[in-house]
């Protein structure tokens, strides 16, 4: 699929017993990688990447990296667009 104009993302992070603190989206196509940052919105993170059309056309990889309360930053499977 090519990449729309905008592309929004979107992840459900838990953590138990601690809360989670800061949610990314990892953005890597080749030595540019590029962290987008998500907001809560009732129970998921989601973020918005704009202005796609500006990248060069590929297969991009996007990985969601979660740090709870005490510094543990665990990263998701990721997924390849095109």
């Amino acid at each position: 699929a090519n990449i729309p104009y905008s592309l929004e993302i979107n992840a459900t992070v838990s953590d138990v017993p601690s809360s989670t603190l800061t949610v990314m989206a990892m953005i890597v196509n080749g030595s540019n990688p590029f962290d987008l940052v998500m907001t809560e919105i009732a129970g998921t993170y989601t973020c918005t990447w704009t202005n796609t059309s500006a990248y060069n056309p590929g297969f991009y990889n996007v990985t969601i990296r979660a740090q709870d309360e005490s510094g543990n930053v665990n990263q998701s499977e990721f997924i390849t667009i095109k």
